[in-house]
């Protein structure tokens, strides 16, 4: 049985379901290891693709209650107009242009079924979802340390990746599950030990945002339990940066914090590939909007059917146009809102909520399967939690 800190246990047929799930939905990507793989692009064959749809099967069954759902309330209706217009524009735009990407796909994929069913309304399945993710992260990035000991690693930066396939869905990932770990899970030995795997884990996703983000989600945690912890924390965090910057800024992660820096104290853009990257995108769009202003706010970028940008936002902005794009990060922000109360639980989705929308600026993490189901069950918890969950 599964305890909480909350003292909740579930029945045996829900926690295999559960763990059968978050096995096959989170350790997707391990075939990758058996084919050619470079830098994100591999040759496996496409029929792998249908262990995504197993796995969304899996996991609705899992979450979802067996009826289908008879009402929309205006958030979820906020969801479901987003999802029909951006199919109806991804799949009408794909037919004329030949320039994007499919990724689109998979988020198509994972959110069929929050549209048509129920979230189960007992939430203890939810916190048992994230102890047995937390369980499965532990043993993955001790995958990954044998992986990077024996020089298997997928990336050429030999980041950790876990059973995502990418070094920024894993260290989100890994994230949100040590959010769990101080919010939500009862304090034990194996508690402090999995806190300390987790951070070894996301340091080796070599991760710029996924290490701010490790770093936000603990200031957070310390300040909401003590501002004079917090303060303490934050002095001795400095101290240990000073004693640890040279090691720190001797690898590839020390490479983007140099790029970043010369970007923000001098203006440059020379450095880190991905840092200069996100500076053109976001040059780039604002280029087409001063060049065509209604047509980038009503339909997108003209010439691409998913423009696959690495800030989610300015993906969508290019590929369904602002106006309907908005609708969708105006539907996450309520989610975000509606978890903003003082209970560990509220607090716990309003910290991995908040990861998702600060990453939207730096990367498409939704176009990333299985992020979006992570992010749409994160969402939609937390709304259906502000209209009274069962706890």
């Amino acid at each position: 049985m599964l305890t909480f800190r909350q003292n909740l246990i579930i029945d045996r047929p829900t926690k295999l379901c559960l763990v059968l799930s978050v096995l096959v939905v989170f350790s997707n990507y391990y075939y990758l290891y058996f084919y050619s793989f470079d830098q994100g692009v591999s040759e496996s064959p496409a029929y792998y693709s249908l262990l995504k749809v197993f796995g969304v099967a899996l996991f609705s069954i899992a979450v979802f209650r067996s009826g289908l759902r008879k009402s929309f309330p205006v958030s979820h209706c906020l969801f479901l107009v987003f999802f029909v217009f951006s199919s109806f524009f991804f799949l009408s735009k794909r037919a004329f242009f030949d320039i994007g990407s499919d990724l689109y796909l998979n988020v198509i994929v994972c959110a069929l079924p929050f549209l048509f069913f129920r979230l189960k309304s007992d939430v203890r399945v939810f916190l048992a979802f994230f102890e047995i993710c937390l369980w499965l992260v532990v043993f993955q990035i001790f995958i990954d340390i044998y992986v990077f000991i024996n020089g298997y690693s997928l990336w050429d930066n030999k980041a950790f990746v876990g059973g995502l396939g990418n070094p920024s869905s894993f260290g989100i990932f890994c994230n949100v599950v040590l959010a769990y770990v101080l919010f939500l899970r009862k304090f034990s030995a194996f508690s402090i030990f999995s806190f300390f795997v987790i951070l070894i884990g996301v340091i080796g996703t070599k991760s710029l945002f996924s290490v701010l983000a490790l770093i936000l989600v603990i200031s957070y945690f310390v300040w909401w339990k003590s501002k004079l912890m917090w303060v303490g924390l934050a002095v001795s965090s400095g101290l240990a940066l000073v004693a640890l910057w040279q090691w720190v800024m001797s690898g590839h992660l020390g490479y983007k914090i140099s790029s970043l820096i010369r970007l923000l104290f001098e203006g440059g853009v020379e450095g880190s590939q991905s840092i200069t990257l996100r500076v053109e995108i976001h040059q780039f769009f604002l280029e087409r909007l001063s060049e065509s202003f209604i047509g980038v706010m009503l339909f997108g970028y003209e010439d691409f059917y998913y423009y696959n940008a690495d800030s989610q936002f300015l993906s969508f902005f290019g590929s369904f146009g602002v106006l309907l794009s908005l609708v969708f990060f105006v539907w996450a922000f309520i989610g975000l809102i509606c978890s903003r109360r003082n209970d560990s639980f509220s607090r716990f989705l309003y910290v991995s909520v908040g990861l998702f929308f600060v990453m939207f600026f730096t990367n498409r993490i939704v176009d990333y399967y299985p992020m979006p189901l992570l992010f749409f069950l994160l969402v939609f918890v937390s709304l259906e939690k502000f209209k009274g969950f069962r706890l």
